[in-house]
């Protein structure tokens, strides 16, 4: 714990921290090689090496190489339709109903838009949510689900109903509080803030009305490289996009939205749905930092955007210049 604080707050860019890791590690593993970091590297080196192998290989012999088991076909990405959007969908995972409480506070007396609440919550709390949406006569559907898969499994067990009742735009948030992190609240304010105040809500329907290319919106300074984010994932981050058709060599120019909160079009998301993931797909909850599905999911939603040919923005994104912001030096994942 010391040592992970230490890291944390050494003066160093993420890309230079990811040096002086390479440095150490290959200069000693055999003082780290029992540790997590060690082997999160050590697997993201390996993945490395498999990818420059499936770059070296014959286009016939790339076909299905590590395909996801749960998968059928490939998705087709669908055209994306013309009308405006004024309608959003506000999928909540719900596991702290306090910070729940949080989050329907920006939407009183917001114009923003027309919402629909979809939400998941453990057993404990059908209840209270229930009177609290039925008190505030707010429209919403509720889905009891199990303390499984994080906020991603029940994010993607309850998305169906909202394609089927008609959303084409979704809002995914949820009650984040990563209390493994020192900085956890301050991570969750900074995203909250930038996806579901009025002006925010409204300039993410301006930007996905105005340019019908984006497909995934995430906060500002939230968008980060994949190549240097993996953590533990870069297994599982390979095998569920060639399962969806993006080969492993696009990978590492990628970004992804880090928190898992966003604006998401229907046909962005629908490559990662087609895969069908199971709940048996999940490992069980055991305090997991990193290194599950879900965490890996969490980078893959990127990936299921570019599938669908479309592209990932942040909020603050700008139709007329199509510039993506990127933060390589993530203060809330040092």
């Amino acid at each position: 714990m010391i040592i992970t604080k230490a890291w944390w707050h050494l003066p160093l860019s993420r890309p230079h921290k990811e040096a002086v890791k390479a440095i150490v590690f290959r200069s000693m593993p055999f003082l780290f090689r029992n540790s997590r970091a060690y082997r999160n590297w050590h697997e993201a080196q390996q993945w490395s090496l498999q990818q420059d192998h499936i770059k070296s290989m014959d286009t016939d012999d790339r076909t299905n190489v590590n395909l996801w088991k749960g998968s059928d076909s490939i998705y087709q990405p669908e055209p994306v339709p013309v009308e405006p959007i004024t309608t959003l969908a506000v999928i909540i995972h719900a596991f702290h109903f306090e910070i729940f409480q949080e989050i329907i506070e920006y939407f009183k007396n917001n114009s923003g838009a027309t919402f629909k609440f979809y939400v998941t919550c453990p057993s404990e709390l059908s209840d209270k949510i229930t009177g609290f949406f039925n008190q505030a006569h707010y429209k919403f559907s509720l889905l009891v689900v199990e303390n499984h898969g994080r906020d991603i499994l029940p994010f993607l067990k309850i998305l169906p109903q909202a394609f089927k009742d008609g959303a084409q735009v979704i809002l995914k948030i949820h009650t984040k509080k990563s209390d493994h992190r020192l900085s956890g609240k301050l991570w969750r304010k900074d995203l909250y803030t930038k996806l579901l105040k009025e002006k925010a809500i409204k300039q993410a329907l301006n930007i996905l009305n105005k340019d019908h290319s984006v497909g995934l919106i995430g906060p500002r300074g939230h968008i980060v490289p994949m190549n240097l984010y993996y953590g533990a994932n870069a297994k599982r981050i390979k095998n569920l996009s060639n399962a969806m058709g993006i080969e492993s060599s696009q990978l590492p120019g990628l970004n992804f939205s880090a928190g898992s909160m966003f604006y998401a079009r229907r046909q962005a998301l629908m490559p990662l749905l087609n895969l069908g993931l199971l709940t048996e797909n999940f490992e069980q909850e055991q305090g997991q930092k990193d290194g599950t599905v879900a965490h890996a999911v969490e980078r893959v939603f990127a990936i299921s955007t570019l599938a669908a040919n479309l592209k990932l923005v942040d909020t603050l994104y700008n139709p007329e210049k199509r510039e993506l912001n990127i933060t390589k030096d993530h203060p809330f994942t040092q």
